[in-house]
C-alpha cells in the first residue's frame, strides 16, 4: 500500500462517528453521564471527534486515533480495522470524492468478536409506536412493563406475563416519556422512535393570532391619524 493510498483510505474512516467505533469495540454507555464510555482502556470522555482516557492521561481525535488507543495498534492496523470490521469502503482512484469503491463483499470478523448484527440489535433496540405495546427482541418476545412505578424488562410466556401486561406507549404522556428519558442500554433496550409529540402553534400562528386579536378590540390601525395624534405643532414662516 502506497502512502497516497493509505492518505486516501485514512481520510474516509478517520470520519467513522467514535460512538461506533466504542460500541464495535464492545464498550458500555455510562448511565449517568451520556459522555462517558468504560472500555478495555478504562473510562473515556467523548466530546464530538475528541476522546480522552484521564486515567492514562492520553487522548486524540478521530476514529483512527481511538481504534490505536484501544486496541494498541499502529496507523496502518488502525484503518485495516475500520475498514475489515465497520465495513467502511476505501475511496478508488480517480473517482469523486463523494463516491466510493469497495474491493470486498463482506468484512471478516474475528470469531468471539461482538458486533452490532441485526439479532443484535433487535434485541437491544425498542422501536415506539404510538398506541402499541413495547415489544421487542428478535423473536418480538420481550417487553416493558411497570413494576410499580418502576419500568423491568420482561419474557412474554414467563411466569404468566402476557402481551396485556406490557405498557402501551404514548406519545402525549409526559411521564412515559420521562421514562424512557432514564432507560440504559444494557439493563434496557435503547427507545428509538417518537418519544413525547406536542401540539403547539407555530412562532407565525402566534403572531397572527396577536395581530387579530388587536384589530378585534381596537379596530383596524390608521396610520395618518396616528401621526397627527398626542403633541403637534405647525411650524410657520419661510424658513429664512
Amino acid at each position: 500500500m502506497s502512502f497516497e493510498d493509505l492518505r486516501r483510505r485514512a481520510a474516509v474512516v478517520r470520519e467513522v462517528a467514535l460512538e461506533v467505533v466504542l460500541i464495535h469495540r464492545g464498550a458500555v454507555r455510562d448511565r449517568c453521564d451520556k459522555s462517558k464510555w468504560h472500555t478495555e482502556q478504562g473510562p473515556l470522555s467523548v466530546t464530538g471527534p475528541k476522546f480522552m482516557n484521564w486515567e492514562r492521561g492520553e487522548g486524540g481525535g478521530g476514529a483512527i486515533d481511538l481504534v490505536m488507543h484501544l486496541a494498541d495498534v499502529d496507523f496502518r492496523t488502525a484503518v485495516a480495522w475500520l475498514e475489515q470490521q465497520l465495513g467502511v469502503c476505501h475511496l478508488a482512484v480517480g473517482q469523486a470524492t463523494t463516491r466510493y469503491h469497495c474491493s470486498r463483499k463482506k468484512p471478516t470478523v474475528p470469531e468471539g468478536y461482538h458486533t452490532l448484527r441485526l439479532p443484535v440489535r433487535d434485541d437491544r433496540m425498542l422501536v415506539l409506536e404510538h398506541g402499541r405495546p413495547m415489544v421487542f427482541g428478535k423473536e418480538r418476545n420481550k417487553g416493558i412493563r411497570l413494576h410499580g412505578h418502576q419500568p423491568e424488562v420482561v419474557t412474554i410466556g414467563e411466569n404468566g406475563i402476557t402481551e396485556d401486561d406490557i405498557l402501551v406507549h404514548d406519545e402525549t404522556d409526559p411521564l412515559i416519556a420521562f421514562m424512557l428519558a432514564h432507560i440504559y442500554w444494557p439493563e434496557f433496550p435503547v427507545p428509538v422512535g417518537i418519544i413525547r409529540r406536542i401540539s403547539r402553534p407555530t412562532h407565525d400562528e402566534l403572531l397572527s393570532n396577536q395581530i387579530e386579536q388587536a384589530i378585534a378590540g381596537r379596530g383596524k390601525g390608521d396610520l395618518a391619524k396616528l401621526l397627527a395624534s398626542g403633541e403637534t405643532w405647525t411650524v410657520e414662516g419661510d424658513g429664512s
